[in-house]
């Protein structure tokens, strides 16, 4: 169960990064802004409309390959927001609405298959959550409202059916 939790929290703690990428933009114009590593390489690029962040952000790994990729309307986040391994394979796409996580949030597993996913509405989870094996097989799923697991839990059984199991999961993925 800690993997899943790890897994969700996940969601959230890109609001965090990209908070970050708010409050440096204390100072920059209209322009865009690019940062560069030590080494030459390309960091990161954004641009800045009323001070506030506008259009693409996209941060690289030091060697050049797309780290995050994310849009921003107004200052917060809107739209797809994508994170790549250091091999330049997708690693997840969350959709952000109003600077808050709303839509599908989806991990991949390094084959392309998808890993989890869940359902945000308002910044939280908020609907069916499904984690699946490297073959693309259903492994387990709950269901969440307002952020919160309605305490049912499904797991394949060896034959590979859902089967309902209480287990203890957390009432509330932030805390």
């Amino acid at each position: 169960m800690k993997n899943k939790t790890k897994t969700l929290r996940g969601a959230l703690i890109g609001v965090a990064v990209i908070s970050a990428f708010t409050f440096s933009s204390i100072g920059y114009g209209e322009e865009p802004v690019r940062e560069y590593y030590a080494n030459g390489q390309l960091k990161s690029e954004k641009n800045f409309k009323d001070g506030k962040l506008e259009g693409t952000l996209k941060t690289y790994y030091e060697n050049g390959r797309l780290k995050m990729e994310m849009v921003y309307k107004d200052g917060k986040l809107a739209g797809a927001f994508k994170k790549y391994d250091e091999n330049g394979k997708l690693d997840s796409v969350e959709s952000f609405q109003d600077g808050q996580p709303d839509g599908l949030f989806q991990e991949y597993y390094q084959n392309g298959q998808v890993k989890s996913e869940t359902v945000f509405k308002d910044g939280e989870p908020n609907g069916l959550y499904q984690e699946f094996s490297e073959n693309g097989q259903l492994k387990d799923e709950t269901v969440f409202k307002n952020g919160q697991s309605d305490g049912v839990f499904y797991e394949n059984d060896k034959k590979g059916n859902l089967e309902a199991v209480k287990k203890p999961w957390p009432k509330n993925l932030r805390g």
